[in-house]
């Protein structure tokens, strides 16, 4: 019994040794599978910086728009100032070419007349007097279907054209067209116009 007893003791005694070491293995382990939650817990600060990022991208572009904006109303308003300064240039190459038109015609230079009435409308093309006077010009080359033309376009830019008014009517004279030579000497007397007053009281009474 004395032998016995001992080896029991050991094989007792082994086996709480066996089951410390079992479960200092299993505390070993667990503090192993510590880094992996750790390293799942780290995503926290990379997603912080994904937002900022994403953030700092929208700002740029938005102030990068807002740029945009800002040299579009520029532009627009240097195409706008370009625009205006070319627009009086061309009224002042029209009034030149007009006087020189008008020039021409006193002496009867018929063709450079016309040269230059030309280059009057094409730099202002809504001024009245200009086809005015290119009618004079188509009417003294005996063109009397271009007068017409020309004189009618005065008129449809300005109404109160008295002069075109009178030519339409001395024009259709010439052509012998009785009712539409008194038509517009009739509306060239209600404008005013004291000559064709008299040609209407004269002719087509």
């Amino acid at each position: 019994m004395r032998i016995i007893i001992p080896l029991i003791f050991q094989i007792a005694t082994l086996a709480l040794i066996c089951s410390c070491n079992q479960s200092d293995n299993i505390s070993i382990e667990s503090e192993k599978q510590l880094p992996h939650d750790d390293k799942s817990s780290s995503h926290s600060p990379d997603n912080n910086n994904y937002m900022d990022t994403a953030s700092n991208y929208l700002n740029t572009k938005d102030n990068e728009s807002k740029n945009l904006i800002i040299l579009d109303k520029g532009n627009s308003e240097i195409e706008e100032k370009h625009s205006e300064k070319v627009e009086l240039l061309n009224s002042k190459d029209a009034e030149l070419f007009y006087n020189k038109a008008k020039s021409n015609l006193e002496d009867n230079y018929l063709s450079e007349a016309m040269v230059n009435i030309n280059k009057s409308i094409s730099n202002n093309p809504s001024n009245s007097n200009s086809y005015y006077i290119k009618g004079i010009i188509f009417e003294r080359k005996l063109d009397y279907s271009n007068a017409l033309g020309n004189f009618k376009r005065a008129i449809s830019l300005q109404s109160t054209n008295v002069e075109a008014v009178m030519k339409c009517g001395i024009v259709y004279g010439k052509l012998n067209d009785k009712n539409n030579a008194c038509l517009y000497f009739k509306k060239a007397c209600d404008l005013g116009y004291n000559e064709a007053c008299d040609g209407y009281n004269q002719f087509c009474q």
